[in-house]
This record gives structure tokens, sequence and C-alpha cells, in this order.
């Protein structure tokens, strides 16, 4: 059973056009019990309920994120290179280098380069080969419908002259039809498919990551908007724990052969 909880001295922020102001609210077993003046909540609260003075800052009810994908970014966003200060090539060399040296086994992979600066026109895959020390190189776009590898990332999934690209990705590639690192939409999940593969363990970290995030900034429940069965087996085992701090609702991905 949770703690009871009262706020007062609060702008409590109710959505109900009846009452859409409180100065206080009182919260047993994990639900909000009521809202009303300080008097009023004082005498619902318990003696062992966490009393917290608000000093007049404003409380809201907790947010919901429509659109985003906490297990897999979450995984990501804890595990690789951040690379969203990046401005210029050599700001994005740098910061692989310094996670590189961190990290000094293995793949070296960062997340969140802005397809606004960086593009198949300024990153090519051999930029990349210097700042990884010759080991496999893979960087996600801000978005993840973008992707860029090295020339040993490219070698290891055999992304090669002549390959084919997935329907709905492309391989960009350079006039003479070798690969140029850079990979957008579906040939993004063409490389995945092809790399060392992750764990439940893995996703479960990233969502442990992510929920702190969302936490942090007031988000109480989510929707994770491309749920496959591994997303459901992992979110299922968490739940089952007591290991999820938000509450998560899942959309279905339909390919096209689906």
């Amino acid at each position: 059973m949770n703690r009871d909880l009262f706020i007062y001295n609060a702008n409590v922020i109710t959505m109900d056009p009846l009452l859409p102001r409180a100065r206080s609210l009182v919260v047993s077993n994990g639900r909000v019990l009521a809202v009303g003046t300080d008097e009023e909540m004082h005498g619902l609260a318990t003696p062992s309920a966490l009393r917290i003075n608000a000093n007049g800052m404003t409380v809201l009810p907790g947010l919901q994120d429509t659109h985003l994908h906490l297990q897999d970014s979450g995984y990501y966003n804890a595990t690789m290179a951040d690379l969203t200060c990046a401005k210029t090539l050599d700001d994005l060399k740098n910061i692989l280098r310094a996670h590189a040296r961190k990290h000094p086994d293995g793949w070296v992979f960062g997340v969140g380069w802005y397809s606004g600066i960086f593009s198949e026109d300024n990153l090519h895959g051999t930029a990349l080969d210097d700042a990884a020390s010759g080991r496999p190189c893979l960087i996600y776009a801000s978005d993840f419908h973008s992707a860029c590898l090295n020339s040993a990332a490219c070698q290891a999934v055999g992304l090669v002259e002549g390959v084919s690209p997935p329907l709905n990705g492309r391989f960009v590639t350079y006039a003479d039809g070798r690969p140029t690192g850079m990979v957008h939409e579906d040939a993004v999940t063409w490389v995945r498919e092809r790399m060392p593969p992750l764990t439940d363990s893995d996703y479960s970290r990233g969502v442990l990551f992510g929920q702190q995030h969302a936490n942090q900034n007031g988000l109480t429940g989510v929707i994770d908007a491309s749920v496959g069965e591994r997303h459901c087996r992992v979110y299922r085992k968490m739940a089952s724990e007591g290991a999820l701090t938000v509450r998560v609702a899942g959309c279905a991905k339909v390919d096209p052969g689906d």
C-alpha cells in the first residue's frame, strides 16, 4: 500500500470546470482522494501522511505522452554517445572518440545527430573511421529515420556495392555505386537485423532510463508508438515485478505484409 500524501498551500489545477483550482489535495493508496481548501484536506489526511508545503507552486495532473519509444530509444540513449550537441563534423567525431575511450570493446554507437545539420551531403561513413579507431561505428539520427555507418560497420553488416535496399528503405551511394554509409527509413531496420542481437535485459535497462527521464518531467503515462512481441514481453515482466513507474500503453506496428 502506498503512503498517503497531503499537499497544501498549492495552486492545484484540477481540470474540473466546476472547481478549476484548489489549495490542497489528498492522495490515498495511490489515488487522489479529494481536492479543496487547506482546512478541508487537513481533516482528510491521515496522521501518517507525507505532508508537503507547496509554497504556492502549481500542481498539475500527470502528463501523458502520446508518441514515444520508451523501450527502444531508452536503451539507445542510456548506452550510446549523445550527439545532440554536435553542430559540426568535428564536434560529432570528438564526442564519438570520447565515448570510444570509455567503452573500449565492440561497436561504437552514437545517437541524436540532427538531420537539419547533418545529411547525406555532408556526412559519410568514412568520416567516422578514425573516430572509432577502426572499430565498427553506427550513429542514429535524432528521429531514428536515418543512420550512418563507418567502413568497418558496412563490412560487418554486408552493406556493400550491389546490395539492394529493402522496401521503403534507401542506401545512399556514391556515383560509382559504393555505399556512403548513410541509410534511411527501413534500411535502418535492415542494418539492425544484421548486428549483434540485444537481450530483454538490455531493453529493460532502456525502460528504466526512459521512465526516469519521463518521471523527472512530469510524465505519468506514455504510449509506445511501435510495439511488437518483444516490447510486450519486456513491459509485462517489468509490470509483474513492480518495476514500472509510468503507465504504458502500446500501438501495434502494422506492416504492408500484415
